[in-house]
């Protein structure tokens, strides 16, 4: 008898404390590591971290969210499509990191940077290998596994780092936590995935099999790596037309939008409601169109429930994450224009989120390799223009830019047959969003955690009596329906 799938509320909340919670630890060894690095080496392992996501999406190739679709709808096929994927992920994996170090080093890389750069990439191709289980755990829906393995690996993390630190171990040791995170993402998974599945963590490499699963999922592969690129290129770029440590700083800003993005991504899109968002747009345009509405007033009210309190936060968030040195030779206007600007991308990168979601289920995804390169293209040459004029902040202005384009493309996709009216319950949170902007207006002296806590209890009381959640209601009625209809 397979598994008894877990409710969306449970799954939504596991995923949101293992993705936040594994996050914050993270966070937490990279803020103890940003205090014993000096500029330079921090600003070289955000750099290979930076290049490390970018080598993840080269290994995910979009095969993540074609795995999640099929054992969604056909269960009884998890573990051909598993063995499938693990098997083009090896290769692909191999593949990449030998053609990462190759060009690093005759690129003109300094040895350590190139060593920094293998050790991060290591990790996060692990990682990659890693979303497979996760795709498996969602499908399924029961996240709780998934939230279990990535908290493991955020407490082993923060473990390695303080032992770093006691001891005095040196840059490298304190890179190479990255891979030692990994594996323990590895172990872990691959055992819960066989004990509460049964399914064999077993490559195979039949190259017919592999190349189907390839040719099926490249329109996302292609989109991924570019949206990738679009949001790790610009690092190559500050490198290129500032210095290293512009790079630390920017990602010391982006770094929060890493953990902000971790509400909607992988939590709910492709995670807890990505199953009835595909069962919803295989019902019928009519159930589609609706769906994609509720999810936008509901992405779109998350992302003001986290912007505008990292928005009220600013410097005094930013010298108790990363401690007193987080300016790292960039000049302080400079530095906070660069903060508001990324963090004001956010809603837009939500939105984008829950559009590639409907494009997948909507079984569309040939139009997102197009939309991802035009993201690209935008963020590259929008750097290229203003970094040399306007510094750091020409880089929260690309990340803008570039997300607002991509989502509207993929929303003119979804639209382009038959109208896709999404923004009828948008005034939920814009009413919302009232009382917390003033709130942080008014607490502009205060705390950190006091301009963090205030904006976003205020955001709340509004939202939630105007039915800002009641969405998670109307997936729980579905799901019981389509249960007892079957």
């Amino acid at each position: 008898m397979p598994p008894r799938k877990h409710s969306v509320a449970r799954n939504t909340a596991a995923m949101a404390v293992g993705q936040v919670g594994s996050k914050f630890l993270l966070l937490l060894s990279m803020m103890l590591l940003s205090r014993y690095l000096t500029d330079t080496p921090f600003g070289g392992l955000m750099f290979a971290a930076a290049l490390g996501q970018l080598l993840w999406g080269i290994v995910d190739m979009g095969v993540s969210g074609i795995v999640n679709r099929q054992v969604s709808v056909k269960p009884s096929s998890a573990q051909r499509i598993f063995s499938v994927a693990l098997g083009l992920r090896i290769v692909l994996f191999v593949a990449a990191l030998g053609l990462l170090l190759g060009i690093s080093a005759v690129s003109g890389a300094e040895p350590w940077e190139v060593l920094f750069i293998g050790l991060v990439g290591a990790g996060m191709a692990f990682e990659a290998v890693c979303e497979l289980h996760f795709s498996v755990f969602r499908a399924r829906e029961r996240m709780i596994h998934e939230a279990v393995t990535r908290i493991s690996a955020g407490v082993v993390s923060v473990i390695l780092v303080i032992l770093v630190l006691r001891f005095d171990l040196g840059a490298k040791m304190a890179v190479a936590t990255y891979l030692a995170r990994s594996l323990v993402v590895v172990v872990v998974s691959s055992i819960l995935v066989y004990r509460i599945f049964r399914i064999r963590v077993v490559p195979s490499f039949r190259f017919g099999s592999m190349w189907g699963l390839f040719r099926e999922a490249a329109p996302l592969a292609v989109m991924a790596l570019f949206m990738f690129g679009a949001q790790k290129l610009d690092n190559v770029v500050i490198r290129t037309m500032l210095s290293v440590e512009h790079v630390g700083a920017y990602q010391e800003c982006f770094k929060l939008l890493e953990a902000a993005i971790l509400i909607i991504n992988p939590t709910l899109i492709p995670g807890a409601l990505f199953p009835w968002l595909c069962q919803s747009f295989a019902s019928g345009w009519k159930k589609a169109r609706k769906s994609m509405a509720q999810l936008t007033q509901l992405v779109v009210g998350l992302s003001l429930l986290v912007s505008i309190p990292l928005m009220s936060g600013g410097f005094s968030l930013l010298r108790f994450l990363w401690g007193g040195g987080f300016l790292r030779g960039v000049g302080a206007s400079e530095m906070l224009g660069t903060y508001m600007l990324v963090i004001a991308s956010i809603p837009f990168f939500f939105w984008l989120v829950a559009l590639q979601g409907g494009i997948v289920a909507a079984r569309r995804q040939r139009v997102a390799a197009k939309v991802g390169l035009t993201g690209m293209v935008v963020n590259v040459v929008t750097n290229l223009i203003l970094l040399p004029r306007i510094g750091l902040m020409g880089a929260g202005v690309a990340v803008i830019l570039s997300d607002l384009v991509m989502a509207f493309l993929f929303y003119a996709a979804l639209s382009r047959k038959r109208p896709l009216p999404v923004f009828g319950e948008i005034w939920k949170p814009a009413l919302a969003a009232i009382p917390a902007a003033v709130s942080a207006l008014l607490l502009s002296g205060a705390h950190a955690l006091v301009r963090l806590a205030v904006p976003a209890l205020a955001f709340i009381l509004v939202w939630l009596p105007l039915g800002g959640l009641n969405m998670l209601r109307t997936v729980r009625e579905d799901r019981e329906l389509c249960e007892g209809s079957g």
